[in-house]
């Protein structure tokens, strides 16, 4: 598990005037999921993080908190 940047990802549902549901939807992960990575602190899979990454149309490793 990876801690994720939970305010990068919240910025980018922003940018796109994501729903929850159509975040998770979009994304192909659980609305669960979806809603916990949002969560400042929240940690994924590296199956999770690249979904969110592919989606996003960004690099997995800048999803990733670093220094920690």
């Amino acid at each position: 598990m990876f801690e994720v940047d939970a305010t990068l990802i919240r910025r980018l549902v922003i940018s796109k005037a994501l729903t929850l549901r159509d975040f998770a939807t979009g994304a192909q992960i659980n609305s669960t999921t979806a809603s916990r990575v949002l969560q400042d602190g929240a940690t994924a899979t590296l199956k999770t993080i690249g979904a969110l990454a592919k989606f996003f149309g960004v690099e997995p490793d800048v999803l990733i908190l670093k220094g920690r």
